[in-house]
């Protein structure tokens, strides 16, 4: 059954995948992301040692994973369908 993972975007990248010139994020490797999960990008920026939400959000399905020119413990998510939820 597909999980689904809310992660931190800071502002600038978080515009890129609303754009859809940014398809694909690299992350530590700490969720068991799987094919097919569903991940929820929530935009913001770090202040004073905690992450401000801007509360826009934006997901996508992973559609491929792989580790090809990442550091061990990373690994690289190809995401299609994004768009799914934009607030």
């Amino acid at each position: 059954m597909p999980q689904t993972h809310e992660l931190n975007s800071f502002a600038g990248s978080f515009e890129h995948l609303v754009s859809g010139a940014k398809r694909s994020d690299i992350r530590a490797n700490d969720r068991d992301y799987q094919v097919g999960d569903v991940v929820t990008f929530k935009e913001g920026w770090p202040e004073n040692g905690e992450f401000v939400y801007t509360g826009r959000k934006i997901s996508g399905i992973i559609s491929h994973i792989d580790t090809y020119g990442c550091l061990d413990g990373f690994v690289n998510l190809s995401l299609k369908r994004m768009g799914l939820l934009v607030v």
